[in-house]
Order: C-alpha cells, then sequence, then structure tokens
C-alpha cells in the first residue's frame, strides 16, 4: 500500500467535509515581516481579542546568502541575529519571543513530528474539533505559488483550515492567499521537504500566560533601533550594507540571462517596511511628550514609498515566470533603484536613535498600559 492511499484512508476519520472560517482578517492584511507570525496574529485576534503585533516588528535589515552560488539559487532577505529566536523545551525563545511575552502575554507552542502518520492524525483530531493548524509547509509544494512550485525549497507557514473529503485536498492559507487547496501527494511532499530540511515538522500554538504591557517601554524601543543600526552598518560581509553590495555584484548576470527572475526572500521587504511603518506609529502614541513626530513622519513617508516599490518589484518576479516581456535588465535596474532610496533612509534610524533618547542611554518607561 503506498503513502497517498494510507493518508487517503486514514483521513475517513475526519467527520466531514469542513474548513474553519473563523478569522475576520485574512491573513493578506497583515503586513508583518515573518509568515509565522503573521498566522499568530491572526490567532491572537481571534482567540484572544488582542488587535495587532504592531510594536513586535520594527527592524529594517538585509542579509544576502548565495549558498550554492549559481544563478538565483540564493537568498536575499532580513537579517536574524543568532538570538532573533529558536526551540527550546518545546516553546519558541529568543528576542523576538521575549518581546512577544512581554508586550502581549503570550508564548508559541512548538510540537515536532518525524512521522507522517502522527502529523495526520494531530490534524484529524484538530479538524474534528472544528480548530484551525499552524505549521510548517514546503513553498514549493503549493500549486498557486507559481513562482515555488516544484523549485527551489522555501521554508514556509500555512494554516491548514480542514479537508475536503470528496475532492481528497486539503484547504490552506498563506500570507499571499486563503483557501488555497493541495493534494495529498503535496502534502506528503512537503512533510518529507520539510523533514529533509529540517530535521522535523513543527506545529505551532499560542498560550496567555500573562497581560501583555501592551506598550513600548524606552528600553524596548531604543533596542530595537540599535539592533537595526548595528545590522545595517555590520562589519558582516553578508549583512546590511555589504549585503547589498554582495548581491548586487552577484545578480550583475542578469540582463544576459532569460527568465524567470526570481529572488528567493526578497518578498520580505515590502512587509518589513510597512511594518516600520505600524511600529513607529506606535512609538510616536507610546511616546506623545518626545518630539519624534517630525523624524517619524519623514521615515514613514520614505517607508511607504520602499514598501511599494519593494511590492512591485515582487509582482514583477513572480510575472516573469509567466511572461517573456521581464527582462533580467529591467529587474535588475529596479534593484539599483530601491537601494538608493533605501541607503537614504538609512541615516535617519540614528536621527531617530538621537531624538528619542536625548542623549542617554536609558529613558524612564512611557507609556499607556492595555491589558489583554
Amino acid at each position: 500500500m503506498n503513502r497517498v492511499t494510507t493518508l487517503r484512508q486514514q483521513l475517513t476519520l475526519v467527520n466531514s467535509s469542513y474548513v474553519n472560517e473563523e478569522s475576520n482578517k485574512p491573513l493578506t492584511e497583515s503586513y508583518l515581516p515573518d509568515c509565522l507570525f503573521i498566522a499568530l496574529e491572526q490567532q491572537a485576534n481571534t482567540v484572544f481579542n488582542i488587535p495587532d503585533f504592531n510594536r513586535l516588528f520594527g527592524e529594517h535589515s538585509f542579509h544576502f546568502m548565495p549558498k550554492k552560488r549559481e544563478k538565483l539559487d540564493i537568498h536575499f532577505g532580513r537579517y536574524e541575529y543568532d538570538d532573533y529566536y529558536s526551540v527550546v523545551d518545546g516553546y519558541i525563545s529568543g528576542y523576538i519571543a521575549n518581546k512577544l511575552c512581554t508586550l502581549y502575554g503570550l508564548k508559541v507552542g512548538v510540537t515536532s513530528y518525524a512521522k507522517i502518520t502522527a502529523f495526520t492524525e494531530y490534524l484529524i483530531e484538530a479538524f474534528n474539533q472544528k480548530k484551525s493548524i499552524i505549521c510548517e509547509y514546503s513553498a514549493r509544494c503549493i500549486p498557486e505559488r507559481v513562482e515555488d512550485y516544484q523549485k527551489h525549497y522555501g521554508y514556509h507557514i500555512a494554516i491548514f483550515r480542514g479537508y475536503n473529503l470528496d475532492k481528497q485536498t486539503f484547504i490552506i492559507d498563506d500570507v499571499q492567499k486563503c483557501g488555497m487547496e493541495v493534494s495529498l501527494e503535496d502534502f506528503i511532499h512537503s512533510f518529507d521537504d520539510i523533514l529533509s530540511q529540517e530535521g522535523a515538522v513543527n506545529i505551532f500554538t499560542l498560550e496567555k500566560v500573562e497581560h501583555g504591557q501592551q506598550y513600548l517601554s524606552s528600553q524596548l524601543a531604543l533596542e530595537e533601533i540599535q539592533r537595526n543600526i548595528d545590522g545595517i552598518y555590520s562589519n558582516e560581509p553578508y549583512v546590511g550594507l555589504n549585503a547589498i553590495e554582495k548581491f548586487m555584484q552577484h545578480i550583475l548576470y542578469l540582463p544576459s540571462v532569460s527568465g524567470p527572475y526570481i529572488v528567493p526572500g526578497v518578498w520580505i521587504f515590502s512587509l518589513q517596511r510597512h511594518s516600520c511603518i505600524a511600529w513607529l506609529t506606535a512609538l510616536q502614541k507610546d511616546f506623545p511628550q518626545f518630539n519624534i513626530d517630525v523624524i517619524c513622519q519623514k521615515m514613514k513617508q520614505d517607508l511607504f514609498v520602499l514598501a511599494k516599490k519593494w511590492k512591485e518589484l515582487e509582482y514583477l518576479m513572480i510575472l516573469s515566470a509567466k511572461s517573456l516581456k521581464i527582462t533580467g535588465s529591467s529587474i535588475y535596474q529596479r534593484f539599483e533603484e530601491l537601494f538608493v532610496l533605501e541607503k537614504e533612509i538609512v541615516p535617519l534610524w540614528r536621527e531617530l536613535q538621537a531624538t528619542l533618547s536625548g542623549g542617554t542611554n536609558i529613558l524612564p518607561q512611557i507609556g499607556n498600559q492595555h491589558d489583554y
């Protein structure tokens, strides 16, 4: 008996074809620069009535990873410090996890699976209880992601909403689209893909452990700004401004080759710029008596332009998988133009730091507390 037949028989235990429609906020409306936390934000809104995670991500970063150093088998995205987040003792731990707990009183539980039958059993139990599941999934196993499907491995997060008994397909959401169908074959391929690359397939659950302060303290705000500055001006060859230079050198060949021209990781930048706008807006609200409105408004205007242009580039790269009209020269030129704008906004983080700190390293905690 092959694996598809085995799973098909196992999934007959699903009570009925069911799709969880609990969400009142589509994933595509979130601008968090992390597909896991986009899914968690939606769950926090639905289950715990927490409106958003706008104070969680104020990051602005670059990281280039050439991988095999050939063509576009590369990754150009955000930079993650060693303490960004990891799984420790069944929970997400590290910098982001600490902020999530401090700001919103939440922890993220992690359950790992190495056997697809056990993983599927968990999904069946959840579907029969009318629950959605947040889990790891391979981007190249979602047919509607034409830029990724059956191409290079891409770590991804999906929300499993249910299972269609008639069609024998899972119903999933991701950051790009809701209500997508994936076959049992793609489901199996994804499990194998994640297992071979990550060592296990993880399911994530959100837990409320305490009241969150729901405002940015001076310590949290200044630490985020300092991490941005340190990352952007890093001496490491593939981080920050250095990453931009290495990346542009790597893609010099683009004008001379045919497409598609899809750079893994670039999708993060439009979200990162949008989340910075939300973070700066929260900062203005939490520090009303400090003279930061002028610098914040300037940064938000520039970030909005960047977010729009990064999204346009993302669409062009996706379109290059379908149309020969998109040339390597046009993609390269877009990157050049974007990096000119990016380099113009970089010094503003130092200006914001100086304005907010007023020449001191520590400010009293300021803001209005809201418990959720």
